[in-house]
C-alpha cells in the first residue's frame, strides 16, 4: 500500500480510476468498504493528532483526505458509491 502513496499517490489515483489488471476494482471496492467499516476509529485518529499538534493542526487531516477522495474520479460507478459513502460515514 505504501508504494501506491508515492508521487503524491500518482498510483494510487491510476488504480482507482483504472482498476487493476489481475483483479478490475475488486481489491479498490474491498479497500473502501474497510475505511469504511473503521470510520469512527479513523475519525478518532485525526481528530486525537490534529489536537495534539498544535501549530499544523490539520495537515494530516488534509492529507488523508486528499489521498481518500481518489475514488470520485473512478471509472466504475461501484467505487464512487464507496467513495461517498465513506464519506458521509465520516460526516455523520
Amino acid at each position: 500500500m505504501l508504494s501506491l502513496l508515492s508521487e503524491e499517490h500518482k498510483y494510487l489515483t491510476q488504480v482507482c480510476v483504472k482498476g487493476m489488471k489481475e483483479s478490475g476494482y475488486t481489491r479498490v471496492r474491498e479497500w473502501y468498504n474497510l475505511i469504511t467499516q473503521n470510520v469512527v476509529h479513523l475519525a478518532i485518529l485525526l481528530s486525537s493528532d490534529s489536537t495534539a499538534l498544535g501549530g499544523d493542526q490539520n495537515k494530516n487531516l488534509f492529507k488523508t483526505l486528499n489521498i481518500l477522495k481518489v475514488g470520485f474520479y473512478s471509472e466504475d460507478m461501484e467505487v464512487s458509491r464507496l467513495c461517498s459513502n465513506f464519506f458521509t460515514q465520516l460526516m455523520i
